[in-house]
């Protein structure tokens, strides 16, 4: 049962989530306690959300955003595309959503911070992930959480057999893809995770000798972006397109490059090795000081940069679902 609360504080609650299905989504029990008595202002607690809000803006406008003006072309001509660009539309998506998810997750826990609340981790380094059950241990985790907690418990989950958890567990994952958007293609990558899923249990159960550590993430990495196709596509027939490109089976599959597009590969493979390398933004977080002259001085570029380029910024892409 949620803890009792005055008008005003439950309203303090309701207005404080603009935008509740990007996340974090907050329980009003986890909040409510927080809303008790008025936040102390606090130098370290407001430099540390400083710095997420600075670098959650930094991510939107100078990466994300730069990667969908690049790659969304891509998706829209799905049907002319070759091996090498159609790979490069998939992994620049994943990218994208990468950095876009993110920056919004960072931006609000650092708003937070600077209002004195304290906001749930909601992205975790999910690409870093060893299994399928790590990812969504690290991926919009407040969704996982209540995924978790309102569906996949009450189906049952796994206390009453192996088979009765994995029906949940599919069961779950199925609703968690229409979660955002009453799509078949949600649907379907839903139906995705779920094999995975599945998959892994069967893995577990068998108890077979694990995975090097860089193969098991190598793996996840390329099933979950490959699920991301038919997140991203906005129809069964683009996805089937590039699937089929993908695969090497397209007429256009091995013809030549129409999209300068892959210029930028060089560059997607360096922000790959920073999502698969370098510390996330909470690890980031912790090490910022801002009474050393160069930390204040990345974060001041940054912020600068961030400004002058946001009079073309879009929409955050989880706003959309």
């Amino acid at each position: 049962m949620a803890p009792r609360s005055s008008l005003r504080r439950f309203a303090l609650f309701l207005v404080f989530f603009p935008q509740l299905v990007a996340g974090p989504i907050v329980h009003h029990g986890d909040f409510a306690p927080q809303t008790r008595w008025l936040p102390a202002w606090d130098w370290p607690r407001a430099a540390r959300g400083l710095f997420l809000l600075w670098l959650g803006l930094a991510k939107k406008v100078l990466i994300a955003d730069p990667l969908g003006a690049l790659i969304d072309p891509l998706w829209a001509s799905a049907s002319q595309l070759n091996l090498v660009e159609a790979w490069l539309a998939l992994w620049g998506y994943a990218l994208q959503l990468y950095f876009d998810f993110s920056a919004y997750g960072e931006m609000a826990i650092g708003l937070g911070l600077l209002f004195g609340f304290r906001l749930p981790v909601n992205f975790n380094s999910p690409y870093k992930a060893t299994t399928i059950a790590d990812f969504w241990r690290r991926w919009h985790i407040t969704l996982s959480t209540w995924l978790r907690d309102y569906l996949y418990v009450p189906l049952g989950g796994s206390r009453q057999g192996f088979l009765r958890g994995l029906a949940a567990a599919a069961a779950t994952m199925l609703l968690g893809g229409l979660w955002h958007g009453a799509a078949w293609t949600f649907l379907a990558w839903g139906a995705l995770h779920a094999a995975y899923i599945a998959t892994y249990r069967l893995w577990v159960a068998l108890r077979p000798r694990p995975l090097p550590t860089g193969l098991a993430q190598a793996l996840t990495l390329l099933a979950v972006v490959l699920a991301w196709l038919p997140f991203r596509a906005p129809s069964f027939e683009v996805a089937g397109q590039l699937l089929a490109t993908l695969s090497g089976v397209s007429a256009t599959a091995f013809t030549g490059f129409t999209s300068p597009a892959v210029m930028a590969i060089p560059l997607l493979l360096a922000l790959w090795i920073a999502v698969l390398r370098a510390p996330n933004a909470l690890e980031l977080a912790d090490r910022f000081d801002p009474h050393r002259p160069g930390h204040r001085f990345l974060t001041h570029a940054a912020t600068a940069a961030s400004v002058l380029c946001i009079g073309a910024t879009g929409q955050f892409l989880y706003w959309s679902f």
